[in-house]
């Protein structure tokens, strides 16, 4: 992500060319990730997790069920007063939530100075993703909900919170899936933003570098394009450098 060479300077021709390279790459790494995601989705069943807390037509034990609740009860509560205001409290049999899955591009506000007047912009990452279960909103609308800048929904921000504390709780429940993931290249971490709060996010993100070039840069662009929405580049010099971990690993046991 852009913690990687934020902030390099590039020209407008060199924006549109890694531009162009940067939606192939993110389109085949999002592409290997749904592949391998749809494998791994019968372990990230919310069912599987809580068994007969969440309603459903057919009745299905899980174990831990009820202590699992109630954390998501109390991680609920601890995440739903201010500033999100989020609506009442989870109460037992949850809405039912699909096991479908859905990625949302990792987003955050980028601020620019141009001329000393400060605006804010939302800078996407072509490499890195929120994993949830899908829920009527994404990251981008519930932070543009929560911010102010769209038309608030109680309903549609609660069930997102609630996908998003339960898809943690899958992730927790089972760290085996973060190491197979690492094993895949896909790196998971626990993210939150300021936009959303304390609501705990499972973020997947290739190997793959991106940077943010410098404001100036950005600048440009948006006002061109006319979006206040800026998407990082993958950082292509960055991708010869890649480390194989397998042989990492081997260099070190035989060294």
């Amino acid at each position: 992500m852009a913690d990687h060479a934020s902030g390099r300077e590039i020209s407008l021709d060199d924006l549109v060319h890694l531009r162009a390279k940067t939606q192939k790459v993110t389109k085949w790494l999002r592409s290997e990730l749904d592949d391998r995601l749809e494998t791994l989705r019968p372990l990230l069943s919310p069912k599987r997790l809580l068994g007969d807390q969440i309603r459903g037509t057919q009745p299905m034990q899980a174990k831990d069920a009820e202590k699992i609740f109630e954390k998501l009860k109390a991680a609920y509560a601890g995440i739903a007063g201010e500033p999100l205001r989020l609506p009442g409290q989870l109460e037992s049999p949850m809405e039912p939530i699909p096991n479908q899955l859905a990625l949302y591009p990792w987003e955050y506000t980028h601020e620019l100075s141009p001329g000393g007047d400060t605006h804010a912009l939302t800078i996407r990452s072509p490499v890195s993703w929120v994993l949830m279960h899908a829920a009527p909103i994404g990251l981008s609308e519930a932070r543009q909900m929560f911010s102010g800048a769209a038309n608030r929904s109680d309903v549609n921000l609660k069930k997102f919170a609630t996908h998003a504390l339960v898809m943690n709780a899958i992730f927790d429940r089972n760290p085996g899936l973060s190491r197979l993931l690492g094993a895949l290249r896909v790196c998971v971490d626990r993210a939150t933003s300021p936009t959303t709060g304390k609501v705990p996010f499972v973020r997947l993100t290739a190997a793959v570098p991106s940077f943010r070039p410098a404001d100036g840069v950005i600048q440009n662009a948006t006002s061109l394009s006319g979006v206040a929405i800026f998407e990082e580049l993958v950082d292509l010099d960055a991708v010869s450098g890649l480390e194989d971990p397998v042989r990492t690993k081997i260099s070190g046991l035989t060294a």
